[in-house]
């Protein structure tokens, strides 16, 4: 069946959502059954979203990004974008992702600031 397109660790009562290659429309729904299987939003607290995989992202990966970020605060949660990758962290902040989530460019920035 191929790689998971997402993988959800634990590191102390952080947890960190890590995608892969894709994150577009095309993928949205089989990302979102897996991400479903694996965490529900009423146990994320302290989330990394961890985008160092992704290679193409769409406007409906950003809007599930966004997504689990109201979820995260709405469960008194917290949220941060790990992303090394540039290009990537410049559409953040081209579409104003970054004014509302922190990106941070490295993992352990991230563990960090969450």
């Amino acid at each position: 069946m191929g790689d998971a397109l997402v993988t959800v660790t634990k590191e102390g009562n952080v947890h960190i959502v890590k995608f892969s290659d894709k994150l577009t429309y095309a993928k949205l729904q089989s990302i979102k059954a897996e991400l479903t299987d694996k965490i529900t939003f009423e146990e994320m607290g302290q989330v990394i979203i961890d985008l160092s995989s992704v290679k193409i992202l769409d406007s409906a990966g950003i809007g599930l990004v966004v997504s689990l970020y109201k979820s995260a605060v709405k469960e008194k949660g917290k949220l941060v974008i790990s992303c090394q990758n540039a290009a990537i962290t410049d559409i953040l902040k081209t579409v104003g992702v970054n004014k509302i989530i922190k990106v941070l460019p490295t993992l352990d920035e991230a563990l960090n600031n969450v």
